[in-house]
């Protein structure tokens, strides 16, 4: 996948909003496996965040990686980001896919675009 894609798919799923807290704009994208370690830029990869970096939702996720690896903001560098389960704002535990849809855990049911659920 093409990162102008990504970088189209991932707002949309996230209708403009923080993926973690959702009570701010999303403002920048995060890959949840860094790209050092192999991380790409595909949808089950990436989250749109408040923040950039250093400030908001990215700049905890970012400053405070232990905690986060738990939460699947953070994924380490032999998994595969489809396959965690990232905790989102409203939805608890999800897994994303690179179409820019999701399901619950435990549930093989997708659930669908996170704007349009």
């Amino acid at each position: 996948m093409s990162e102008s894609l990504c970088r189209k798919i991932v707002p949309e799923r996230s209708a403009g909003m923080c993926e973690i807290c959702g009570q701010q704009p999303g403002q920048s994208l995060h890959h949840r496996k860094g790209r050092g370690q192999g991380g790409k830029w595909h949808p089950a990869n990436v989250v749109h965040l408040c923040g950039d970096g250093t400030t908001g939702c990215h700049g905890r996720v970012t400053n405070t990686r232990t905690e986060y690896y738990a939460r699947g903001w953070l994924v380490h560098r032999d998994d595969d980001p489809a396959e965690v389960p990232f905790e989102h704002w409203l939805w608890g535990p999800i897994y994303l896919d690179d179409r820019g849809d999701f399901r619950r855990e435990g549930s093989g049911d997708q659930l669908g675009e996170l704007a349009g659920a």
